[in-house]
């Protein structure tokens, strides 16, 4: 649903199905990529470690985390609340108004 929403929005997307592709797809188009938008529980990197793997690689890039399990259940990090997070399910305005806000120059 949220490549849905996305290309609503008009948004060009790349689509990875783990963290170590959201990487890969990252450093051969850097460029491009104006936000990341992750789960936090991904198969074989969680978007929390891909984020900060490709942090490293463009510091100041904005991230957007979202994940199906409640508050209760994500993990005490106090660094990972400070991050833009999104509960789902949401629909199509909630996800495209947060990305607005996160591309929004300062």
């Amino acid at each position: 649903m949220a490549t849905a929403f996305l290309h609503k929005g008009g948004y060009r997307i790349f689509i990875a199905t783990n963290g170590i592709e959201a990487c890969e797809i990252f450093e051969r188009n850097p460029q491009a990529i104006d936000l990341l938008f992750f789960d936090l529980f991904m198969p074989e990197m969680g978007g929390r470690d891909a984020y900060e793997y490709i942090q490293r690689l463009k510091p100041c890039i904005p991230v957007l985390f979202s994940s199906g399990y409640s508050d209760d259940d994500l993990p005490d990090d106090r660094d990972l609340k400070q991050l833009p997070y999104l509960q789902k399910p949401y629909v199509a305005e909630q996800l495209l108004s947060k990305i607005g806000e996160l591309l929004k120059p300062e």
